[in-house]
């Protein structure tokens, strides 16, 4: 199975901590950890042919609204999936995340179970795709 690229966008140690720990325990997975959206954005600004699995973004960064950050990544990088994380959860900013094009919006603390099997799904299917893409270049080839 091929690496699948997580990007963490956390201002706060004990979240971030507790999030790359879930990670650790997931085979083939790439962490990538920013605790600024511009720290983020520089890095894959440097790297432009790299392509994003999966975004978790905090909601509220101390130089970017994760909103704000959402639309930058959509319009500029190739992130596959981008979810909005917030202590804070109400149904206006579950709308507001889905209005703004997020895959997904999650409340913390995480439930670490939930997130290992959704993360798990993403694999598999990233692999499935990668296949059928070797088999259809494979036929016309």
């Amino acid at each position: 199975m091929s690496v699948f690229n997580i990007i963490v966008i956390e201002d706060n140690e004990i979240e971030m901590g507790m999030q790359s720990h879930i990670f650790e325990t997931i085979e083939n997975i790439q962490l990538f950890a920013f605790s600024t959206g511009l720290d983020a954005l520089k890095f894959f600004k440097a790297k432009h042919d790299f392509t994003i699995d999966m975004v978790l973004c905090d909601r509220q960064l101390p130089d970017f609204d994760g909103l704000a950050l959402l639309k930058s990544f959509r319009q500029n990088y190739r992130a596959r999936l981008f979810y909005i994380v917030t202590p804070h959860t109400s149904e206006f900013l579950v709308r507001k995340s889905k209005w703004a094009n997020a895959s997904g919006f999650s409340s913390k603390p995480y439930i670490t179970a939930r997130v290992i099997v959704f993360i798990e799904k993403c694999q598999k299917k990233k692999a499935t795709e990668q296949a059928l893409l070797k088999a259809q270049s494979q036929r016309r080839g």
